[in-house]
């Protein structure tokens, strides 16, 4: 029983930057990509009562709602902004993050398109693209967008995150690590560069410099989920098993739709002999899985579900 639990454990550490799968990844672009016009959230709130017509007017109203959850609310914003104009870039890319969100690809991908046909020059409508390619399998489309990105752009940590993300799965460790190293120059408070060279760190077998960069991400954001699951699997193989259920347990605390963090917590139940939290936790995730459209990862769970039933 234990080599079945045991056959998804590497399949659960959580990278992001590149996200998003996970929400943080949603959140990483409304907040690095947004356009360089956007107001704050504060300022938006003022404007979304005015009286004002204007297409930024709408494209920031739009980010608003977004932020606020109102989906519905935001393409309508959004929409408004193109009808009012058309040559308008960011709002196209910014509705395209919008289509990703509610899971229309080929919409997303039509506006991240649009965008880059009106603005060959705008670095975050080719990140949102590359971030799409990679979803839809076609690494080399991806990889090339984060390149032009670069191109654009040489100081936009979230290019060089998301392609050292990209080089990583591509098995160029040498260039992951040169990427996450160089968004970390960029942006030194840059958590998600951490987490993910702390990934990168722990598949060469540094566990210490692992357990620095997930401490550093968490020091930089204490919301930031996945980094509390990658440094509970860390603790969890340092045999230090209360810190790896005191993180697992946040990071379903800060997310509760974190289907990831119910299976690695189910997994750590499971070496501690809590055989009913185990499954319980198991049974979360196979739900959270169906919910959300992970049907490989659903039936995995299943499988694993069955063996313990036996």
């Amino acid at each position: 029983m234990k080599s079945h639990l045991l056959a998804i454990a590497t399949l659960c550490f959580v990278s992001t930057g590149f996200n998003l799968s996970v929400d943080a990844q949603d959140d990483f672009e409304r907040r690095h990509l947004k356009h360089e016009g956007s107001l704050l959230l504060t300022d938006i709130a003022q404007n979304v009562e005015s009286d004002s017509q204007t297409a930024k007017d709408y494209f920031n109203r739009g980010n608003l709602y977004q932020k606020l959850g109102q989906m519905e609310k935001a393409l309508a914003a959004f929409n408004q902004a193109i009808k009012l104009d058309p040559n308008y870039a960011p709002a196209y890319n910014n509705r395209g993050l919008l289509y990703k969100q509610l899971g229309e690809k080929v919409k997303a991908l039509a506006d991240y398109n649009q965008a880059i046909k009106l603005d060959p020059n705008y670095a975050p409508a080719y990140i949102n693209r590359s971030f799409l390619y990679k979803q839809l399998g076609e690494k080399a489309k991806a990889l090339a967008d984060l390149n032009q990105a670069i191109k654009l752009d040489p100081n936009l940590a979230p290019a060089y995150n998301n392609r050292g993300l990209l080089y990583a799965q591509l098995g160029e460790k040498a260039k992951a690590l040169a990427d996450y190293n160089q968004a970390i120059k960029l942006d030194p408070n840059y958590a998600p560069a951490y987490n993910n060279r702390g990934l990168l760190y722990k598949q060469l077998g540094e566990k210490a410099k692992a357990l620095a960069d997930y401490n550093q991400a968490i020091k930089l954001d204490l919301n930031y989920a996945v980094a509390y699951i990658n440094r509970g699997l860390l603790y969890t193989q340092l045999g230090e098993k209360a810190k790896a259920l005191a993180d697992l347990n946040q990071a379903i605390k800060l997310d509760p739709n974190l289907a990831v963090a119910y299976i690695n917590r189910g997994l750590l139940y499971y070496q501690l002999g809590n055989f009913s939290k185990c499954k319980k936790d198991l049974e979360k995730a196979s739900n959270l899985f169906q919910q959300q459209g992970n049907i490989q990862m659903y039936y995995e769970v299943m499988r694993i579900l069955r063996q313990l039933q036996k």
